[in-house]
């Protein structure tokens, strides 16, 4: 326990006011259209009441063209620069809504970048785990700093290993990711956070010269999406475009940037669920360790629309936690497969409630994402809990079929707007590969629900959040002047396309301790 208060008095320390950091002009002074669809946009950078500063979009409203008048009179054909020869910023969000930054798109915002890439988070859709995506630096301990540990056969972890960052491995390919100490204030105060966290990647980035990647990550718009929503994350999305558009014009446009999310957010507020009593009002012991057969654990941390389950009775478990109204999907490692439950209120023909269930199965034993991944969808004639019976039917009616099992990529393909994007992989690795300390039984949230501690719970507002396999938490972005991406692509496979990969560090690069 003193560990702990230790922990978080630190952690709510007062944060030191930062010069400010954002000096681009909110506006431009000028617009004038042009013929073939594209337009000038001028800006008045010094103050003078004088246009120094010129941008040129195409027809697609993406500018492709600098023109300074500051003293200094210079043109950059952005389509022929040499990105190669230039930094590479890489700006890792924590959680954005795709169809948000769409929205701010059609609206003007992002002008510098092509149309974004949407990817897809692993599930459970949490920061460590879809960093470590990203990055290649996985698998974490667990899902998050709480959870069970099987060797030790008890709950461990907590806010102290959250701040040694134990959970966190991703962080040593970082150049700047604020003090873990900071991160209460990411959901107490904020925008105040984000700001600090704004001078801090400007002064990383500042050092940055000749060709190379300097990676860092914000945690403060994770607060500023829970605590107030769109509302806050459109503030912050706002404030890094013109991060952006101050980095280009110092440059003089000689520079990379990319920007990513972690992860999505559901822009969703939500009623606290804890399936404690209800667990103990069907036999179950709710502990910290697993003596029998109706033990079970259930870490609280976090609020976040998935929870996790240890237990040596997984397939009783799963068939209890189907029946709990916060419950969407139900999923457990069995013989060899992975089920999955979903009850629904009623079947397709209009009858009482029915529990529906399928199995997925992986063809192949590669690592996350070899070539040659494979999985299968067995389901019973009326039971299709991931309602994916019509676009696997129509995957099989387009390729020669010698069984059951499909290509991961063309599952990718198919299902990436999906209900639930991309879930057999997602939930096979779930299980698999994504944690070192992988649960018995995970439960995918109705979004209007969210699991966490009731200490957090007490201190944190939340107006959206994720952990889900829906779309809204899964789905995420990659914004990038760096290089032509396409419109989708696996998370796990950005680095190679970016060029991320052999990102080495230097000691000058070690992530700020603010």
């Amino acid at each position: 326990m003193t560990r702990f208060v230790a922990c978080f008095a630190l952690i709510l320390a007062a944060t030191a006011c930062q010069p400010r950091t954002l000096t681009f002009p909110i506006a431009p002074i000028s617009q004038q259209s042009l013929p073939g669809g594209g337009r000038t946009i001028g800006y008045d950078t010094n103050g003078d009441g004088k246009e120094d500063y010129r941008q040129t979009t195409n027809a697609a409203g993406q500018v492709v063209r600098l023109e300074f008048n500051d003293g200094k009179a210079e043109a950059v054909d952005l389509t022929t620069l040499d990105r190669a020869a230039c930094p590479h910023m890489v700006i890792i969000l924590d959680g954005a809504n795709v169809a948000l930054l769409e929205k701010m798109r059609a609206e003007g915002h992002f002008r510098l970048f092509p149309p974004p890439c949407v990817t897809v988070a692993p599930f459970p859709v949490m920061t460590d785990l879809a960093i470590n995506n990203l990055l290649h630096t996985g698998p974490s301990i667990g899902y998050e700093a709480r959870y069970f540990d099987r060797a030790k056969n008890k709950q461990v972890g907590g806010l102290g290993d959250y701040v040694a960052a134990d959970n966190s491995p991703w962080v040593a390919r970082t150049a700047y990711r604020i003090s873990f100490r900071r991160d209460a204030d990411a959901y107490l105060h904020p925008t105040e956070l984000f700001h600090d966290e704004l001078a801090g990647m400007n002064r990383v980035f500042a050092k940055a010269t000749g060709p190379g990647t300097v990676i860092a990550y914000t945690v403060g718009t994770a607060g500023m999406g829970t605590k107030f929503g769109e509302k806050g994350m459109r503030q912050y999305l706002a404030e890094i475009d013109r991060f952006c558009e101050q980095i280009v014009w110092q440059r003089r446009g000689r520079v990379s940037l990319t920007i990513t999310a972690d992860h999505g957010q559901n822009l969703l507020p939500g009623k606290r669920v804890t399936f404690v009593k209800f667990l103990e009002g069907k036999g179950w012991r709710v502990g910290k360790t697993l003596a029998n057969d109706r033990d079970v654990i259930e870490p609280e941390y976090g609020l976040v629309t998935y929870a996790a389950f240890n237990t040596k009775s997984p397939a009783r478990l799963a068939a209890d936690l189907v029946q709990h109204p916060a419950t969407d999907l139900v999923m457990y490692p069995d013989g060899g497969g992975i089920a999955v439950l979903k009850r629904r209120e009623s079947d397709r023909n209009g009858k009482t409630a029915a529990i529906e269930r399928a199995t997925i199965r992986r063809v192949g034993s590669g690592p996350l994402g070899s070539a040659g991944d494979r999985y299968i969808y067995e389901r019973p004639k009326d039971g299709d809990p991931l309602d994916l019976h019509a676009i696997i039917e129509k995957m099989y009616q387009s390729r020669d079929r010698a069984d059951d099992s499909l290509p991961e990529p063309a599952l990718f393909a198919a299902t990436v707007n999906h209900t639930y994007p991309d879930p057999l992989r997602r939930i096979w690795f779930a299980f698999n590969g994504v944690v070192k300390n992988p649960a018995d039984v995970l439960v995918s949230l109705k979004e209007e629900y969210h699991h966490s501690s009731s200490f957090f719970e007490f201190f944190i507002d939340r107006a959206s959040t994720h952990g889900s396999l829906g779309r809204a938490s899964s789905q995420t972005f990659v914004l990038t002047t760096r290089c032509p991406l396409p419109p989708t692509a696996p998370q796990d496979q950005l680095a190679d396309l970016l060029g991320l990969d052999g990102v080495k560090k230097s000691p000058a690069s070690q992530p700020a301790k603010e």
